[in-house]
C-alpha cells in the first residue's frame, strides 16, 4: 500500500500481484491512469466488484464489504450446508476438552484448512468470529475430535449470521478520515484458560 496526501486530496493505492486499486477522488484518478499509461499496459476495469474474496457493494451511503460468497463456498466445501444452525461462534461458557486424544491425520489437514479459511474471514470481514478462531488456532497442531466439532460450529454460525462491514462517506471527510471504530460481542471473560 502506498499513499500521497496533499491539502485537498488522499491517494492511496493498493497492489496486489498485478493488480492495483486505487482510492481517491474522480478528478486526482483520471490523473493517475492517463500517467500509468505513459509507462504501462495498463486496463482501467473501473470500481471493483470484488478483492481477494471479499464483495465490494458500492451504493449512495457508502461502500459496503462482504465475505458471504466466500463463506458459502467454505460451508459447502466441508459439506455443512443442512447443518443446523448456531447463535454464537461458541457455546456459551465453554471449557475446552482436555486433548488426550490423538490426532486423526485426517482431522489434522481438514482442520488447518477450515483454520485457515476462519483466519482469512476473521482478519478481513468477519471480527465477530475472531475471538473463537483464535482461540481454537492455539491447538493446530494439537487437536481432537471436539476441537473439530468447535472449529466446524464457527461455520454453522456463519451459514445464518450476515455481517457486512460499512465505510460511510460524506462530501466534506471528517478531519480524521482514517478513524475505525470497531465493536465485537467476543466476551475475554469466558476465557477460564489463561
Amino acid at each position: 500500500m502506498y499513499y500521497r496526501k496533499s491539502k485537498l486530496t488522499t491517494e492511496i493505492i493498493f497492489f496486489h500481484v498485478d493488480d492495483l486499486i486505487l482510492c481517491t477522488v474522480p478528478d486526482k484518478a483520471k490523473e493517475f491512469i492517463k500517467a500509468v499509461k505513459k509507462k504501462f499496459d495498463i486496463h482501467d476495469m473501473g470500481f471493483p466488484n470484488e478483492i481477494l474474496g471479499i464483495q465490494v457493494i458500492r451504493d449512495k451511503f457508502g461502500i459496503r464489504l462482504s465475505t458471504k460468497n466466500n463463506e458459502l463456498k467454505i460451508i459447502e466445501e466441508f459439506e455443512l450446508s443442512d447443518a443446523m444452525r448456531m447463535n454464537t461462534p461458541l457455546p456459551p461458557g465453554l471449557k475446552l476438552p482436555s486433548l488426550d486424544d490423538v490426532p486423526n491425520p485426517v482431522i489434522i489437514e481438514k482442520y488447518r484448512s477450515l483454520l485457515g479459511k476462519l483466519l482469512y474471514l476473521a482478519r478481513c470481514v468477519r471480527y465477530d468470529i475472531c475471538y473463537a478462531v483464535n482461540l481454537l488456532s492455539r491447538y493446530s497442531s494439537n487437536h481432537n475430535k471436539s476441537m473439530w466439532n468447535l472449529l466446524k460450529g464457527i461455520l454453522r454460525y456463519l451459514k445464518d449470521n450476515e455481517l457486512q462491514i460499512t465505510y460511510v462517506y460524506k462530501k466534506q471527510p471528517p478531519q480524521n478520515l482514517f478513524q475505525v471504530n470497531v465493536f465485537s460481542d467476543a466476551s475475554f471473560a469466558d476465557n477460564s484458560t489463561n
